[in-house]
């Protein structure tokens, strides 16, 4: 398939035990000799099979190894990765080829941006996450800093991707759902296609029960999303930010110490604490948090949290530096979210899909989280008889709901009908707010959250579905850019 990142577009090579035919694409390109990024995973399992088929066709290489896990994903490792290529003959004809998972095709991705001003990239993820998600389907290459999460980065698009599916054979539980986890997220944002999948593959078998059939259409159905969108938003600024549902805390777990989980676990963690928030500002009903929630519970994503501390004040602190600040206004006291209103139907305040949602309601969303998986929680067992409760409804209860473009048709001409005014930069807004707090006389009898504050109430815009389609997407974008 051809993947559109704006007006950008790349070839997505996809096959199972195909080695020989993927290879012999990289003559599509000219080039010197191909510079091999592999984590020491990777260099194990992938290497051997790889490199004797490049010798096989004549093809010159040389390789650098690094950790796999994301403490490696620092410029530490970026220039290890720089010094690799310069001593070991690198030129400006060279391609950089990462194989292996989005730790390993972000960091020699932003080498490759940054050696010589951009070299040909070419992306060969052999996990199941990075096939669909970030490296087939993505232009940001970034490393983590200062205790946060792809903060130092550039773009640079593929020239194209060699996707060898029999390298997912190699992968475990966790892998498996590393990927099925962005895929979840992808349910609830978009609905229709994307949650059937999940319907067909999570809500009906173990990770490990999917056959390669199975494992391809998800590739191609993840690939769709992506390919829907960032033909539209190739910088992931305004409608592509929808990807980044669940991540907020979920990355913010990923990078607390003493937290073990998989990227895509901790985003449908993250989106457990997205619907804990939209159900307290009353933006998500109970019955479409439980059909929500179920998409996660049939998931059963895995998180090893620390049991001798308190990790609350730690994530919290993480999440009020995620990367999606900036995009509105700073207003004290709130931190910006993307919230669902049901399975397929987002939260639209504005053209970014941002809400700001109170610092303390975040705070017992991530309480929230952490008690429902932690194993030495109070609720644990109660947690579990909700999770099964939630699962039962889900399957009696989901039909296909649709985020697709047709529906951006209708929040641009509600928006334009408005005259409201998109924000189209950080300095067009207006200044902050006074601090939002949460007090004892917001919450109702039940100890629910009221409608909060005007400074951080939801917008009235978003009281109407929003639906996500590709003729919506390019209408959304003209009227942004203008």
């Amino acid at each position: 398939m051809t993947m559109h990142i704006g007006e950008t577009e790349f070839p997505v090579y996809v096959g199972y035990e195909k080695l020989p035919e993927l290879v012999s694409e990289l003559k599509s390109i000219e080039f010197d000799r191909i510079f091999l990024g592999y984590d020491v995973n990777t260099k194990r399992h992938c290497a051997p099979r790889l490199e004797a088929e490049l010798g096989r066709q004549g093809i010159d290489f040389f390789s650098h190894t690094m950790g796999v896990t994301e403490e490696q994903k620092t410029l530490s490792s970026l220039d290890d990765i720089l010094g690799a290529f310069l001593k070991g003959g690198g030129t400006r004809r060279t391609i950089v080829m990462p194989v292996g998972g989005g730790i390993v095709g972000n960091t020699f991705g932003l080498a490759a941006g940054l050696l010589y001003r951009g070299l040909p990239l070419v992306q060969m993820p052999t996990t199941f996450l990075s096939a669909h998600d970030a490296a087939s389907s993505s232009q940001k290459q970034a490393v983590n800093h200062s205790g946060y999460k792809n903060v130092i980065g550039l773009y640079l698009a593929p020239r194209l991707v060699l996707v060898e599916t029999a390298f997912f054979l190699t992968l475990g539980e966790s892998e498996l759902k590393a990927g099925l986890g962005e895929l979840t997220k992808n349910a609830a944002v978009f609905g229709g296609v994307h949650h059937d999948l999940i319907r067909r593959t999570t809500m009906a078998h173990a990770p490990l029960e999917l056959s390669g059939r199975q494992l391809m259409e998800a590739t191609y159905v993840g690939l769709s999303a992506k390919d829907m969108l960032l033909r539209h938003d190739p910088k992931e600024k305004h409608i592509a930010l929808l990807f980044e549902y669940g991540h907020t805390i979920g990355h913010a777990l990923e990078l607390t110490a003493g937290v073990s989980t998989s990227h895509g676990e901790g985003v449908a963690i993250g989106m457990l604490g997205a619907s804990f928030i939209a159900n307290e500002m009353r933006i998500m009903s109970d019955a479409e948090r439980a059909e929500h929630d179920g998409l996660v519970v049939a998931l059963d994503p895995a998180i090893v949290l620390p049991t001798e501390r308190d990790i609350t004040a730690e994530v919290l602190e993480k999440v009020c530096h995620d990367n999606k600040r900036g995009y509105l206004p700073e207003r004290a006291g709130c931190c910006p979210f993307i919230l669902a209103k049901r399975v397929g139907v987002m939260h639209c305040p504005n053209d970014f899909y941002l809400e700001y949602v109170p610092i303390e309601l975040v705070r017992r969303a991530i309480e929230y989280v952490v008690s429902r998986f932690s194993a030495c929680a109070p609720s644990a067992t109660a947690s579990r008889v909700a999770d099964a409760a939630y699962l039962e409804y889900a399957k009696l209860n989901t039909s296909p709901s649709s985020l697709s473009v047709d529906t951006l048709d209708a929040h641009a001409d509600a928006t334009s009908d408005s005259g409201a005014e998109p924000p189209s930069s950080h300095s067009s807004h207006s200044s902050p707010a006074p601090p939002a707090v949460l007090r004892s006389s917001s919450l109702d009898s039940n100890g629910r959250q009221k409608r909060a504050a005007a400074d951080c109430e939801p917008h009235a815009a978003a009281t109407k579905p929003r639906t996500v389609t590709a003729e919506s997407c390019e209408r959304a974008t003209r009227r942004t850019s203008a």
